[in-house]
């Protein structure tokens, strides 16, 4: 099964690290997933890929070797059963006070010191080993139902001595209650207790955290003073609701701030659905005035058109009264 466990950021600049592909480091990484409490875990390259790279075609006894060689972990068999056995487990990571060790035989004293001669980079503590059987125990089974049975202590106390082990390292064998918390260390082991964060929270100011996104100090004190006058309250949750407001919108905090004071009158915040209603109503009120701009445009055309039309015909005028018939000579002469 599956296990949390701790990585440091140094492990991204190992110097040994860095020698080998991408795959093969984060193999290293899926490993400690995988081991146990004390960095054991089978040798099956099958299996390891299905929980590692389901979906990756890579090689993983390819890679399990190029570890070796580099001294990250040990491959050997014992009981017939191929393992691995990752020698600098214990000083990097801190296990779950319940997780159980498994049945996966241990590495002998004989092949860590082989190994150690073949791998120079490789380091192991010789404590963990014993020529008369496992830790002082008659059996490697005996030692590791011992394990499982050691209630969990405080992280001041010291697990080593608790196991009959004087001159155990007294941080290195610590186990922390919840293996999901991080220790921001490097890949050394770690040298002393992290002290409690400070229960009192940083003041929260609302200029401040405006221009940390990138309002300037001109419009902040600005945006502050409409703020004022409208009586907006200038809490965390306001500001929090004012990015997530400008984010709706697909702007940043600066450009929601100059929008809300470039408005004829200023918003004191800034809703996502206001920005987007005003923007819809601009081109329809672009429109009109087009449409205006072009009917007037015309009205004018017309009107010259008629001004020119008159000033080119000369006025005359029509007598409108009638006018006295004139007879015909002679038409009522009956003399």
């Amino acid at each position: 099964m599956a296990r949390a466990r701790n990585i440091k950021p140094s492990f991204f600049i190992n110097e040994d690290l860095v020698e080998l592909s991408f795959e093969t480091r984060l193999l290293f990484i899926g490993l400690w997933t995988l081991c146990d409490r004390e960095g054991y875990l089978e040798d099956k390259p099958k299996k390891i890929k299905m929980a590692v790279f389901p979906a990756d075609d890579v090689n993983v006894d390819q890679m399990l070797d190029e570890l070796q060689e580099s001294g990250f972990l040990i491959r050997y068999v014992a009981a017939n059963r191929k393992c691995i056995f990752l020698p600098t487990f214990s000083k990097h990571q801190n296990p779950h006070h319940k997780e159980t060790i498994s049945d996966v035989p241990r590495y002998n004293l004989g092949q860590a010191l082989g190994m150690s001669e073949a791998s120079p980079r490789l380091k192991l503590d010789q404590s963990q080993f014993d020529d008369q059987g496992f830790m002082g125990f008659a059996s490697e089974e005996e030692y590791n139902n011992y394990l499982n049975s050691v209630p969990y202590v405080e992280p001041e106390c010291d697990l080593g001595q608790d196991l009959g082990m004087p001159g155990a390292n007294p941080v290195s064998t610590v186990l922390i209650p919840d293996s999901l918390k991080l220790i921001p260390d490097s890949l050394n082991p770690i040298t002393d207790i992290p002290e409690k964060p400070s229960s009192v929270a940083p003041k929260f100011v609302f200029k401040n955290e405006l221009k940390k996104m990138g309002v300037s100090e001109e419009a902040s004190t600005e945006f502050l003073r409409v703020r004022k006058a409208k009586k907006a309250v200038n809490t965390q949750n306001a500001f929090e609701q004012l990015v997530n407001e400008a984010q709706k919108a697909n702007l940043t905090l600066a450009q929601a701030v100059d929008y809300c004071l470039k408005r004829q009158s200023p918003w004191a915040g800034f809703k996502a659905s206001w920005y987007m209603n005003e923007q819809q109503q601009q081109p329809r009120s672009n429109q009109q005035n087009k449409f205006n701009n072009s009917n007037k445009s015309t009205m004018q055309i017309l009107a010259e058109q008629r001004m020119q039309l008159d000033q080119s015909q000369p006025f005359s005028f029509i007598d409108v009264n009638p006018t006295q018939p004139q007879l015909l000579n002679g038409a009522y002469d009956h003399e």
